[in-house]
């Protein structure tokens, strides 16, 4: 009975490992249930990399992860380090409160990788919008108000950071002019935003503000702009920037030119339907240039001084001859006579000419123009009380009149210089202007040379009351462009736009910083 139960044993335990061993043989798989085995593949995994075993024995290639990613548990996972978002601050801003009408912004990327920058400023008014910009970045022309500035710094991936910077421009004193010109006791000047500013006495309403009040700052004069402006005792013209031409102050003998025959505190237009080039003035009389180039005067004719061939005033502008040819007018100051220049560059003058100021070499007063010399290559005249002073081609100094008391012909001595006499000195000039008892000039070299009297220190001399017969260089660093000489007042115009003063103080016209009654030193002018 043993020996039967162990051959039972024996032969089913063959019996399993044959039945084993025959299942590779069999075309279909079959499990442990006896259900066939189905191989997976890397998508029914949901695998897209590495090696995987497919759930039947059999190992599968599920392929491999691009540069920069990792395969993790059958799945490419990105490596790369997600960018530092961009950084952006000041580095240099302007003052929360400043005077200046420019701001400069420099900027800088602290952080990240900033590969573009847009600015935007915003306003009281309104917010501007962003446009690409770069560091540094300057705003120009800045009015009074409160400002922000904005700069936003951007990535590849457009992430963004903003900085910003808030102030406020006031209004302080400004340094910049474009023109000049000096009455007996008041300054009118035209900034560089081509406003018009006076200052003074006011008794005629020569400031033009709408008063007969005197004023020791500058004051505006409206709010139009102006592209010239010429000033005498008591009355003042200008053009403005449309090349209409206005006139204010007192009206003696109509030499305000709008007919009325009444004092103006406002300007009053010139014939309303003409343009002109250019105006100078007399104490009573004023001329000017129309656009076709003829010439016409108005005001006192006691001398000829509209020299249209008469003696009689006008309040309104009459014409100076027949001519067409008329270039340029000599600057303030001409008390009763005026000269002027052509086109063909001679030199022609007319009105008074008791203290030989038409430099014809005698003393008949012309009511029409007269040619003084014979000369076709001046470049400038500038008139004054009883003289006049030229530049010709070449830089050369001319001037000439009888009144030299105090020699402000420049001769070297107080003779009569009855015709155009050169002014013998070693340097180069390129314009002149003429006072009372003193002229000055401009070299090539931006220096301001005077001479004459230095009764109030009008030609800069230290020692007050001592003038010179020749002329003599004002002591000073600046670079000059152009000069104006009053009755007792010089200006000097500088390359950097800044207006400086010396002489009478007498009505402030040489600022508010300056108590004495007179200065030989420069004193800037500022609003």
């Amino acid at each position: 009975m043993s020996s039967f139960k162990s051959l039972i044993v024996v032969v089913a335990f063959a019996t399993t490992i044959a039945l084993l061993a025959g299942c590779g043989d069999e075309e279909e798989v079959n499990n442990n249930d006896g259900a066939e085995c189905t191989p997976m593949t890397c998508e029914t995994l949901g695998y897209e990399c590495g090696q995987h075993d497919d759930g039947c024995g059999t190992t599968i290639d599920c392929g491999e992860c691009s540069d920069g990613e990792d395969c993790e548990e059958g799945m490419c996972v990105d490596t790369t380090e997600d960018p530092d978002p961009p950084g952006v601050h000041f580095v240099t801003t302007p003052d929360a409160e400043t005077e200046q009408t420019s701001a400069t912004f420099e900027f800088e990327c602290y952080e990240g990788d900033c590969v573009s920058f847009q600015c935007a400023l915003d306003t009281e008014q309104a917010n501007g919008d962003y446009q690409e910009c770069s560091s540094p970045h300057t705003l120009q022309d800045l009015e009074p108000g409160e400002y922000t500035f904005r700069v936003e710094a951007a990535n590849e991936q457009r992430d963004t950071d903003e900085a910003t910077h808030s102030w406020e421009v006031v209004a302080g004193e400004q340094t910049d002019w474009i023109d000049a010109a000096i009455g007996s006791d008041h300054i009118c000047a035209i900034s560089s935003e081509s406003q018009l500013y006076c200052w003074g006495d006011n008794e005629y309403g020569q400031l033009g503000d709408g008063t007969t009040e005197a004023r020791s700052e500058p004051t505006p004069v409206g709010d139009e702009e102006w592209k010239k402006v010429v000033s005498t005792w008591n009355h003042t013209c200008g053009l403005q920037s449309d090349d209409t031409l206005w006139c204010w102050g007192e009206d003696g003998h109509g030499s305000l030119g709008d007919g009325s025959g009444e004092d103006s505190s406002t300007p009053v237009e010139v014939e309303p339907d003409w343009n002109w080039l250019d105006v100078s003035v007399g104490d009573y009389h004023s001329c000017g240039i129309r656009d076709d180039q003829t010439l016409w005067c108005w005001g006192s004719n006691y001398d000829g001084n509209l020299g249209d061939g008469t003696n009689e005033h006008s309040n309104t502008p009459v014409q100076a001859g027949d001519d067409d040819d008329w270039a340029k007018l000599s600057r303030d100051h001409g008390e009763s006579h005026t000269c002027a220049l052509r086109d063909d560059e001679t030199l022609w003058c007319w009105g008074s000419n008791f203290y030989d100021a038409l430099g014809t070499g005698d003393q008949q007063d012309s009511d029409v123009p007269v040619q003084s010399g014979t000369e076709d290559d001046w470049q400038m005249v500038a008139s004054g009380l009883g003289h006049n002073c030229g530049v010709r081609s070449g830089g050369t100094l001319w001037c000439w009149g009888g009144y030299n008391p105090s020699g402000e012909m420049g001769q070297g001595d107080k003779s009569v210089v009855d015709q155009p006499a050169q002014v013998e000195v070693s340097v180069e000039f390129v314009s002149a202007n003429a006072g009372h008892g003193h002229s000055c000039a401009v070299t090539s070299a931006s220096e301001i040379w005077c001479w004459g009297s230095n009764s109030h220190g009008q030609i800069a001399q230290p020692t007050l009351g001592e003038g010179e017969l020749s002329p003599v260089k004002v002591e000073t660093e600046l670079d000059f462009e152009e000069v104006f000489a009053g009755p007792v007042l010089t200006c000097g115009l500088t390359a950097d736009e800044e207006l400086w003063c010396w002489g009478t103080n007498e009505s402030g016209q040489l600022g508010v910083d300056v108590t004495d009654e007179r200065s030989a030193t420069p004193s800037q002018l500022t609003r």
